[in-house]
């Protein structure tokens, strides 16, 4: 039998951010006008420059400059949004049907609708892997990475995004109505990596298959049949030491615990770790991959990313932190914090990794390090 395992948190995003509309209000502060747009690239061109959209457009209109970038008090604002669905023979209804019958033109509420199109990409999902028994599991609340999390607040970035209107409710609806777990303190994605992991360990001792149905990138470093619906015609095994490779988009990939070591090396832009966060030199995605890349074992892999850490932070400094407080960090102080951040967890009794006995089981040196 395969039972499936859903870090379901995607697919709820997917249909709640469908039935709304984000736009913004721009108040031009000298006239008291107040205007809207889709975005603020319509407003005023790329986000750096700021030398073009609207404002470009009505100064050269008028022959002069009366609107200024720096005159405009801006708003994210969202609302609801109505789904519409055609009546024509051969479309989709809002059950996710071939309509048989032509009808008239209708709309539906953005909570049918989004409710809707989340029931048929899980029922989408079950059909195309051949099972109905499946689970799922989402997040609520403040994790302990948060705590953790020393040098950039963790996911901070996302602190003034808006958060979709019915996500709260979705995710109430999915408890009750889709065999879904809430958790707290750890993500869903660690709930996730739990159970694929547990299935795993399983099926290799001949129980059933467990596929785990992801969309994020944290499940490529975790054991166990993985499928991302949005990527992937069948389900692919993770096990592992794993590689790294550049892809036909000359974009890094890789699983197991080379990717796993890629994360920490690089970082993650959606979950605000870095790991030249406090470092004075430039390092991106293919850095970090020529770091890590001729590894051949573990003990290679952490020695990679220990003498890529000592290039980013060859003396100790003191930083502020995102919390406001003065840090003496060094390449261990910082690897062992970004380690943890980019680890799902394996077991939900798992203890942070004390990357120091790490290091010191495979006989690497701790030179320079605190």
């Amino acid at each position: 039998m395969t039972k499936l395992v859903f870090d379901i948190d995607f697919i709820i995003f997917q249909a709640v951010s469908v039935a709304e509309e984000r736009f913004i209000t721009a108040l031009h502060k000298p006239s008291g006008r107040t205007f809207e747009f889709s975005n603020k690239t319509e407003l005023w061109g790329h986000y750096k420059k700021k030398e073009g959209g609207w404002i470009a457009e009505e100064n050269t209109k008028n022959g002069n400059d009366f609107y200024k970038v720096e005159d405009f008090e801006v708003v994210e604002c969202q609302r609801p949004r109505h789904f519409k669905y055609s009546g024509k023979i051969g479309s989709l209804d809002e059950f996710g049907k071939i309509r048989t019958k032509e009808v008239e033109p209708y709309t539906v509420s953005p909570w049918v609708g989004a409710k809707n199109i989340l029931d048929n990409k899980v029922k989408e999902i079950c059909e195309k892997l051949g099972t109905n028994d499946y689970m799922c599991y989402t997040g609520k609340g403040k994790t302990f990475r948060e705590d953790i999390a020393t040098l950039l607040k963790y996911k901070g970035n996302r602190d003034e995004m808006l958060r979709p209107l019915l996500l709260d409710k979705m995710k109430d609806y999915v408890i009750k109505r889709h065999n879904c777990i809430l958790v707290e303190n750890i993500e869903a994605d660690d709930a996730y990596s739990i159970a694929v992991i547990e299935g795993y360990n399983n099926w290799k001792k001949g129980g059933d298959k467990v596929i785990g149905i992801a969309e994020d990138k944290d499940s490529k470093q975790t054991n166990g049949w993985h499928f991302n619906p949005n990527k992937d015609d069948e389900p692919r095994l993770v096990e592992g030491f794993g590689k790294l490779r550049i892809d036909k988009k000359d974009e890094v990939d890789g699983y197991g615990r080379m990717w796993l070591a890629y994360q920490t090396m690089n970082g993650d832009t959606s979950d605000n770790y870095k790991a030249n966060c406090f470092s004075d030199m430039k390092w991106g995605d293919k850095a970090a991959y020529n770091q890590l890349k001729d590894a051949a074992n573990d003990k290679e892999l952490f020695q990679a990313l220990v003498d890529g850490y000592k290039k980013l932070y060859p003396e100790k400094k003191t930083v502020i932190g995102w919390a406001g407080k003065e840090i003496e960090i060094d390449w261990l102080y910082v690897l062992q914090e970004n380690f943890n951040l980019a680890k799902m967890m394996r077991t939900y009794d798992e203890k942070p990794t004390n990357i120091k006995d790490v290091l010191t089981r495979l006989d690497i040196s701790l030179e320079g390090a605190s």
